[in-house]
């Protein structure tokens, strides 16, 4: 806020971009480390309030997968899923 507004005069739209950009950021960083398989990435929500009017937004990226370990729906032939200890040592859903 400082580095865009250093006088501290900013309106509700410019204070609501940047409370949609900063999640944003951090919601494909946390869909890159979904892939590798790390299970505390998933089902993770970022949203912010309007003390205006109380609305919960939450805040999405086209990229965002699914919030669920395992897709719904029918699997390939031959697809198991299953929940292991990786080469790290880090459990993880692999496929």
């Amino acid at each position: 806020m400082k580095l865009l507004y250093p006088d501290g005069k900013f309106t509700k739209e410019q204070i609501e971009e940047i409370l949609v950009f900063a999640p944003e950021m951090r919601r494909r960083v946390k869909e890159q480390l979904k892939k590798p398989g790390g299970m505390e990435f998933y089902d993770v929500n970022f949203s912010y309030i309007d003390l205006d009017t109380f609305e919960e937004k939450f805040v999405s990226v086209p990229e965002q997968g699914g919030g669920k370990l395992i897709p719904d729906g029918i699997c390939n032939p031959g697809q198991v899923y299953t929940v292991s200890q990786g080469k790290s040592g880090m459990i993880g859903v692999f496929r």
